[in-house]
């Protein structure tokens, strides 16, 4: 389309039917016409398959729309990598059944390549009907390692990263030859699908880009508003991931090992207290927000 490159946007549903419209209709109101929805789906059991199917009869879109599904659940990273699969674009965007893509998001993404970019990080922000203010992401330390690394490449922003990192998912884009150069999303966690991902691409050569502009609006439920801890399943991707890490970059290791045992269980909470690179990390963050 007058020479503009294809961009997938792969949402990625498990009984999603409460908001998924939402989402598409986001996807539908984007400035930049040369587009394609890829909806992978982990095996719903609601009508998210249903709701999608007809909304794609209802809006007779200009632009093609797949849907992709599995017989049995198999977590968020193999449900990204089969709708990575079926998409045709140079580029991927992948976005959570209920978040919302602001309306110039992919425009404003492609805008901000360089020459060879692999990766472009942007912001996105909080919303939900109990959130009172809006949350900002990446928070400020994360952020500013990242535009760092649109630089330059050094372990010293890789052990930082590591150290202070903050949710940078729905932010990014990534060019398809950079997502299979770097071997897609690691199947062995089952809901831990970006931090191995986004550190093993910062890692890499690859050339890296930012966006100042919130591309995303990020739902938090009710019950995500209200919960405090990490569930089992997440601590045990996380606690697999921070072992992978240990040998090169020792002192995140055990700050990271130390976040997600407070993070998990209220009898090790005095944890967070006695971290110092904690207690550095957030005073940073709203010093520089």
């Amino acid at each position: 389309m007058n020479g503009l490159e294809l961009v997938s946007i792969v949402i990625v549903t498990y009984n999603s039917e409460k908001f998924i419209e939402q989402t598409l209709d986001s996807c539908l109101k984007q400035t930049y016409r040369n587009i394609e929805i890829i909806i992978s789906d982990d095996n719903s059991e609601d009508n998210t398959l249903q709701i999608c199917t007809e909304w794609k009869e209802k809006n007779n879109c200009e632009f093609e729309l797949k849907i992709v599904t599995s017989n049995m659940r198999a977590g968020i990273p193999a449900n990204c990598n089969r709708g990575a699969k079926a998409s045709a674009g140079s580029w991927l965007k992948f976005l959570g059944a209920d978040d919302i893509l602001v309306s110039d998001a992919i425009e404003k993404l492609m805008l901000s390549r360089k020459e060879h970019t692999g990766i472009i990080f942007s912001r996105f922000e909080t919303f939900g009907d109990k959130i009172q203010f809006a949350d900002i992401y990446p928070y400020s330390f994360t952020w500013n390692i990242i535009k760092e690394r649109s630089c330059s490449v050094d372990d010293f922003s890789h052990w930082r990263f590591l150290l202070g990192f903050s949710n940078v998912a729905l932010g990014v884009m990534i060019s398809r030859e950079t997502f299979y150069q770097n071997g897609t999303y690691d199947e062995r966690y089952y809901l831990l699908e970006d931090l191995p991902l986004w550190y093993k691409v910062l890692s890499s050569t690859a050339s890296v880009s930012f966006c100042e502009s919130i591309t995303v609006k990020y739902r938090i439920h009710a019950h995500q508003a209200t919960a405090a801890g990490i569930s089992k399943i997440l601590k045990s991707d996380l606690l697999l991931f921070n072992r992978s890490v240990r040998k090169k970059f020792a002192i995140p290791y055990y700050h990271n090992l130390l976040q997600i045992l407070a993070n998990s269980n209220k009898k090790y909470t005095f944890l967070k207290y006695i971290d110092i690179f904690q207690w550095y990390i957030s005073i940073y963050n709203r010093m520089f927000r």
